[in-house]
């Protein structure tokens, strides 16, 4: 079992380590032989994929919105949400918008449902409901055949005014004329209680697109799909899916990943082999793309440490930094076009907590969308198993500059020489967590913990040192800035990058994703640096009658105009 707290030496008291660590460290590190230290050579000839400004993103459990949970008004909030630039937020749930002042109810008496949703909410301790094992949303999503309730989002001309008015703050922009549709969720699971195959589901995606031709407005839009649970454990429905011509009647390929459930252990989250499971599970979607000739791109929909909500004192504390950096660079060298993380607010495996104070997820995801962006390299080094490295071109700093981020999983320091970067000095991160508890909701950087003051983010202060020997705590992750690298494609990818800004194109801009809603694309072009192209900020609520397509799946195309 590893031990929660760091044993640096089995023998020795973690308190005397404590107090000997400072004045020892750099005696330690001089007396670290050649053999010890971890050369790492990245290569920077070759990039086969990028990742885009809108990389990552993050998903809005709809229940926030409809129970007025999110404090928009807040300066915190604010705070905390202008510092994740370029991201699209995906509202999960089926919206219905009315530019009333009373809350429109759809064929229902929502006000003792709503009540009992509430009291549930409460005895669960969670947020939100939107999750890979979570059978009782299935039923409710088709509630017609199973004798649930519907559950819609329902949004009053007030509730919007706040949600406009937080967007605009923060610079993200709202679309109505959608542009593209993101439609079912987790269809390989209706099979248990509804008898839908991945044929049907084909099927259905073809009526839809057809269906769309019809209105000029929504004929180039894009349709992504069909957002089927991990690829290992739906191979059967994804492939009956992809030989009934699935894959022609949609733009992108959508899934979604957890590691495990909301029964995980401490031990989970730290097992090696768990996080491999990432790899075997693309390497299964890819191989049947590949057998049924489709090559559309794959897109993460919904993903986080443990379905359910989460883990309590897991999910939401340092250890499940492993599991999200991992995810990250895994998706990153498999080309995936965009990965959303679940949730940004709501669950216990949110990025902030009920309280708005940031979980230690929040500044890893806050580090990767500061710096990481553009051509993906892969990395050549001597190292143990306990130890992950990526790396890709870094922005903020000057053109050329490369970031290497990677974890420590085990109670050993390690040292690495960047074998190119040797004699440079370089920008180190390292994130490790308070007191040396992993459980802990609280993290230090570069030794100084992490606090917000007021509304007002913490500075993140870097070390500069030498490349050749960079100190890698147990139980870290970490994030290493070359700003003299000078990698070509790095430089070239900026360039070309500026150069579009230029011309006028959108793709540095947000949006949010309302149900199907995702970001607009580039009609003049399919190269995916155009994603993230947005329509204008739209700060009204839609007029009455405006047209909002809510869609599912129920043997045959269900709409509702």
């Amino acid at each position: 079992m590893v031990n929660r707290k760091l044993n640096r030496n089995g023998h020795v008291l973690l308190i005397l380590m404590t107090l000997e660590l400072g004045s020892h460290s750099q005696e330690e590190q001089e007396e670290t032989s050649q053999d010890e230290i971890i050369n790492v050579h990245v290569r920077t000839r070759n990039s086969y994929y990028n990742c885009s400004r809108s990389f990552l993103n993050l998903g809005f459990p709809h229940l926030f919105f409809k129970w007025s949970k999110f404090p928009f008004k807040s300066p915190q909030a604010l705070s905390l949400s202008l510092a994740l630039p370029d991201t699209i937020i995906r509202i999960y749930g089926t919206p219905i918008f009315t530019p009333e002042d009373e809350v429109y109810f759809a064929e229902r008496n929502n006000e003792d449902w709503n009540e009992k949703r509430r009291k549930k909410k409460r005895e669960d301790n969670r947020d939100d409901e939107t999750d890979e094992t979570n059978t009782e949303r299935v039923n409710g999503s088709h509630a017609q055949l199973v004798g649930h309730k519907p559950r819609e989002l329902i949004l009053s001309k007030a509730v919007w005014q706040d949600v406009v008015e937080f967007a605009t703050a923060v610079k993200w922009g709202f679309m109505f004329g959608f542009s593209a549709f993101s439609h079912i969720n987790e269809p390989n699971l209706y099979a248990k209680y509804l008898n839908i195959n991945g044929s049907t589901v084909a099927n259905d995606f073809s009526v839809f697109r057809n269906l769309l031709k019809r209105f000029p407005f929504y004929n180039s839009s894009k349709i992504i799909g069909p957002d089927v649970t991990r690829f290992n454990a739906s191979k059967k429905y994804f492939e009956s899916f992809l030989k009934a011509n699935g894959c022609d009647y949609v733009d992108e390929i959508a899934f979604h990943h957890y590691y495990f459930k909301d029964d995980a252990t401490f031990e989970n989250f730290m097992d090696v082999k768990l996080l491999n499971n990432y790899k075997v599970h693309l390497k299964v979607g890819k191989e049947l793309m590949e057998k049924y000739s489709c090559s559309k791109p794959l897109r993460l929909t919904e993903t986080s440490s443990a379905s359910g909500g989460g883990v309590l004192n897991l999910s939401d504390t340092f250890v499940a930094g492993f599991t999200w950096m991992d995810k990250l660079g895994q998706s990153a060298l498999h080309n995936i076009t965009k990965i959303f993380r679940h949730s940004y607010f709501g669950g216990i495996y949110s990025l902030i907590n009920k309280k708005l104070k940031p979980n230690p997820d929040y500044y890893l995801t806050l580090m990767f969308k500061r710096y990481v962006e553009g051509p993906v390299f892969t990395v050549k080094a001597n190292r143990p198993r306990h130890i992950r490295i990526y790396a890709n071109c870094a922005r903020e700093y000057r053109p050329g500059s490369l970031v290497i981020y990677l974890m420590n999983l085990s109670d050993l320091k390690e040292y690495i020489n960047l074998t190119s970067f040797s004699t440079q000095t370089v920008s180190v991160f390292r994130f490790t967590a308070y007191e040396d508890d992993l459980q802990s909701k609280r993290v230090l950087l570069n030794g100084e913990e992490l606090v917000m003051t007021g509304s007002n983010l913490p500075y993140m202060k870097e070390s500069r040192e030498l490349g050749d020997k960079i100190l890698i705590p147990p139980y870290s992750y970490n994030f290493i800035i070359v700003t003299e690298a000078r990698v070509k494609q790095c430089i070239n990818y900026f360039k070309q990058d500026s150069s579009k800004d230029q011309n006028g194109n959108q793709d540095k801009k947000n949006t949010v994703e309302v149900n199907a809603t995702t970001e607009k694309q580039n009609t003049d072009s399919d190269d995916d640096s155009n994603n993230g192209c947005l329509s204008k900020l739209r700060t009204d609520v839609p007029a009455a009658g405006s047209i909002l397509i809510i869609y599912l799946i129920v043997n045959s195309v269900l709409l509702v105009l």
